[in-house]
């Protein structure tokens, strides 16, 4: 073979590697952020920064009050998300008949009233980016369970090269050379989140193709039927009649799935064909003291009577409860607030191991090259760009949530949201690309990013008036919880760039 066609052959691999690593940072940051979907439900809106109250017994008023000035699709599902400590309103999520748009309606548990409803669109889109990097269903879905498979490799691969990873755990050279920085930072966080990488790539890997996996299952086990292998598991979806009738009281039928499942904890309601003779009504349950918490109870909506109860920690197979905790497990559904802060630091650190490795094999590349003064290090450009280009659009998405609503705009605020991230992501890569001293543009970008990230509780606090002083005096933890959080990761940042700055070439 030609040397040309072996050059061009090593840059098509070099490049599918480095796009491959940047996409693994991109599914790993984003995730670390979407862990806090519902804890940062009341950051982003300010309007339904609500107390929780407890609301047994007036569900089925919240219920009828939400479904009030509604029109949903008779035919599909009504979503009721409870009450809870981190979502203290009630949510009715729903198709609009006329439409066919998706619409949540929130009600006030204490004063019965619909809540304005604003703003949940950052978190949205990052749980689009970590799910499905936004791309088409389900073949974004299909790409991240396939770079899981890639991480998991990766990780296994790497502790089976570097032998003597474990004596350096505690070695960080910071006046050194930046490729001894790197090299070392990569060792620490690859070593002491060693098991949490191995158990995100790999659940990651079988959420991502769990599609492919149910196939797979149906095709073994019923024929390739993957509706009767989901019917196996959640029941018979009911039949439209057409035929109106009176919906029972649903306070009863939740203290019913209470009595069949004494220790879990009411989570939301499903309620198919409602106001239809063959109304169902699922009540869906966690139970917080295992790891696998999906508890279901199904009734009819008019009659009350029992369809099916599903309770893993009584019926299932060892097997079936071990694939159900992949999702508690993957997202911290488990533990409280204080593990998904854990996982939420180690996802960062899972984040950088990918970023690191990156920089360590592309100097090392460059060392090889025989013209190295001809080098314009184009992949480290890349990938500094692109890393830390979407910690600053990142950053910029919660800055726009809260300004926003202060201007009239005649799109929805999802679109100036999404244009934002990558409009801002985009001037950062190509910012990177063009400044040719890879270490100064890192240092630049991770500082803007620190300011962009500590400002962040500035901008809430003037606001809304919900400054962290206050919030932390009202226990309103959720929204001090976010506060600090970005204060410390703006910290981060701005100690990763000092720490760049003072260390040599």
């Amino acid at each position: 073979m030609r040397q040309g066609n072996l050059s061009l052959f090593y840059k098509l691999h070099s490049w599918t590697g480095l796009i491959t690593a940047n996409l693994l940072f991109v599914v790993c940051f984003s995730g670390a952020i979407a862990l806090f979907k519902h804890e940062l439900h009341a950051w982003e809106k300010p309007q339904q920064r609500l107390a929780y109250i407890n609301t047994t017994g007036q569900i089925d008023a919240l219920v009828q009050q939400a479904l009030s000035t509604a029109q949903p699709d008779p035919q599909q599902s009504i979503l009721i998300t409870l009450p809870s400590p981190d979502h203290p309103q009630l949510e009715a999520r729903f198709i609009e008949q006329e439409s066919r748009l998706i619409r949540s309606v929130f009600v006030n548990p204490t004063s019965h009233e619909l809540v304005e409803d604003h703003g949940n669109d950052v978190m949205h889109l990052m749980k689009m980016m970590h799910t499905d990097l936004m791309l088409p269903k389900p073949w974004g879905r299909y790409l991240v369970g396939l770079l899981g498979i890639i991480m998991l490799f990766s990780i296994v691969t790497g502790v089976v090269m570097h032998r003597k990873i474990f004596r350096d755990i505690f070695k960080l050279r910071t006046l050194r050379s930046v490729r001894l920085l790197w090299s070392d930072t990569h060792k620490l966080l690859g070593v002491w989140g060693l098991f949490f990488h191995l158990m995100i790539a790999f659940t990651g890997a079988i959420l991502g193709l769990s599609a492919l996996i149910q196939g797979l299952t149906a095709i073994g086990a019923f024929d390739g039927d993957v509706q009767l292998a989901r019917e196996q598991v959640l029941g018979k979806a009911p039949q439209y009649s057409d035929t109106p009738a009176k919906m029972l009281n649903l306070d009863d039928l939740l203290l019913k799935a209470q009595i069949e499942i004494p220790d879990a904890e009411l989570k939301s309601l499903r309620l198919d064909l409602w106001k239809d003779a063959n109304a169902h009504v699922e009540v869906s349950m966690n139970q917080p003291q295992a790891l696998t918490s999906v508890a279901m109870v199904q009734f009819s909506g008019v009659t009350g009577e029992k369809i099916k109860k599903v309770d893993l920690l009584e019926e299932s197979t060892p097997f079936f409860r071990a694939f159900m905790a992949i999702t508690p497990l993957h997202y911290a559904q488990f533990g409280g607030l204080l593990l998904k802060l854990l996982y939420y630091l180690l996802g960062l650190g899972t984040a950088m191991l990918t970023v690191t490795g990156i920089l360590i094999w592309d100097t090392r590349r460059r060392q090889r090259e025989k013209h190295y003064e001809n080098n314009h290090n184009y992949m480290g450009r890349f990938t500094v760009g692109i890393c830390a280009g979407m910690v600053i659009a990142t950053a910029m998405v919660f800055w726009a949530n809260k300004l926003i609503p202060l201007f009239e705009l005649s799109r929805s605020p999802y679109f100036w949201i999404t244009t934002i991230y990558f409009v801002s992501w985009s001037l950062c890569l190509i910012w990177s690309c063009v400044c040719e001293n890879t270490r100064n543009t890192t240092i630049q970008l991770l500082g803007l990013a620190a300011f962009l990230t500590m400002g962040l509780p500035v901008l809430n606090g003037w606001l809304t008036g919900d400054w962290l002083i206050y919030t932390l005096i009202n226990q309103q933890w959720y929204i001090a919880v976010t506060d600090i959080m970005m204060l410390l990761t703006g910290i981060l940042f701005a100690t990763i760039a000092y720490q760049l700055n003072r260390s040599t070439n």
